[in-house]
């Protein structure tokens, strides 16, 4: 038996997702309530932390000096970028203060600022029903739609409607692709983009961006993004799955919301698509993970000379075969969409359901 790597892709499901806040905070929704995606269903008063800043080493002062070039006493209130403390004289320098809160402690030669608390919101995210709620923590909301797993996001979150510029999984999407009716959208796009498209798209204030793959070169551009960024095969060059692009491309003109997380706290998340729709009959249950990789099995190859190729497994050898790189390993025989047949090692192997 074999347990492979999983990516849910669904186009009719049923979703349910955690909604929680870092602390214990006051839930705004009760069981039942339907919400929006801008809808608030939690706050909660989150401590500023402390700051601690190097005023003798920063003025170029000795520890003695400190007190007469304050500008703040202890207990006083500072605002972020407000001078806290002067060096006078020809070459004059001043010291502000990183946040807003007040100068707690003031000793050898550093000053401690704590910064004000702030109220987190917590959005639902999604469209759907509140189905639990977790006293003082948040709640679970679900939705019947389609859902889309990718490989990774650049830590944003997001709803818009879903506009389809690319015709194939194959194309790269460039700053010519963008129209004006962009503005506002979630952009599905194919294999790639320029770097001229994101930053049009930035300008056009997107609402989201879906690719196939990203460019090293990329990465900063699509980490200082304001808006999220789904990943849904890996880096370089690599065609978005036609499944995934199908899934996608048919839901053209639809809401959709998009989770490109990759981490909160200690949990690792994968970053998602999901498309809210509704439906005449209850659709089948998310399938759970760890399921073993059978015969007919939609998987996608993870690894060189067919990264991103997606097919169905026919078989699994019974012995173990020798690769072209002279390791020898068990395997799947696999049809691609293309009608090739080719053999896989197992753990170059993802299933795709």
């Amino acid at each position: 038996m074999y347990y492979p790597p999983e990516t849910r892709v669904s186009s009719l499901t049923t979703i349910r997702r955690e909604r929680m806040l870092p602390v214990a905070g006051e839930v705004l929704v009760q069981p039942n309530q339907r919400v929006e995606p801008w809808d608030v269903v939690a706050q909660a008063a989150v401590p500023g932390g402390y700051h601690i800043v190097e005023i003798a080493q920063a003025l170029k002062i000795t520890e003695k000096e400190v007190p007469q070039c304050l500008l703040k006493h202890e207990g006083e209130d500072v605002k972020a970028g407000e001078p806290i403390a002067v060096r006078r004289g020809l070459f004059r320098r001043a010291l502000r203060s990183p946040a807003d809160g007040f100068l707690a402690a003031v000793g050898g030669g550093r000053a401690l600022i704590e910064a004000d608390t702030r109220v987190v919101e917590l959005i639902a995210g999604m469209r759907g029903r509140v189905t639990e709620v977790r006293r003082n923590r948040g709640c679970i909301i679900e939705t019947i739609g389609a859902i889309v797993q990718g490989i990774w996001g650049n830590n944003q979150e997001g709803h818009g409607v879903l506009k389809a510029l690319s015709d194939s999984p194959h194309n790269t999407l460039t700053r010519e692709d963008i129209k004006v009716g962009s503005q506002g959208a979630v952009i599905l796009a194919g294999q790639a983009l320029t770097l001229r498209a994101l930053e049009f798209a930035q300008e056009m204030q997107v609402r989201g961006i879906i690719v196939g793959s990203l460019s090293i070169e990329l990465l900063p551009a699509a980490r200082a993004a304001t808006f999220p960024i789904v990943v849904t095969e890996g880096w370089g060059a690599i065609s978005m799955s036609p499944i995934i692009f199908d899934v996608l491309k048919s839901n053209d003109g639809r809401e959709v919301a998009l989770s490109a997380w990759l981490k909160t706290g200690w949990e690792q998340r994968r970053p998602e698509v999901i498309i809210p729709r509704v439906a005449n009959e209850p659709p089948a249950e998310e399938l759970a993970f760890d399921l073993v990789l059978e015969k007919g099995a939609t998987v996608r190859v993870l690894r060189p000379p067919h990264t991103g190729a997606t097919g169905t497994v026919l078989d699994f050898p019974a012995l173990p075969r020798k690769l072209e790189t002279g390791m020898t390993l068990r395997g799947a025989e696999i049809e691609l969409i293309s009608g090739q047949r080719i053999f896989v090692p197992l753990a170059n192997l993802e299933w795709i359901h």
